[in-house]
């Protein structure tokens, strides 16, 4: 199986046993522009992600 991640309309799926940091970077999605979120809790960067698991991604928005 895989691990998806999501980003808006967008599906990724990856491989399990990554971290969210290095599927991030393989997706060339910058780590500061999102807020990862695994059955509606934050998780952290350095979380491995696990096989079958959903992970929604949230474009944090910054203005000034």
């Amino acid at each position: 199986m895989s691990v998806k991640l999501i980003l808006r309309e967008r599906e990724y799926e990856l491989r399990p046993g990554m971290t969210l940091l290095s599927c991030l970077q393989k997706l060339d999605i910058l780590p500061e522009t999102v807020l990862a979120t695994r059955d509606g809790e934050l998780i952290e960067e350095d979380e491995i992600l696990q096989d079958g698991q959903v992970i929604k991604l949230v474009a944090v928005i910054s203005g000034g």
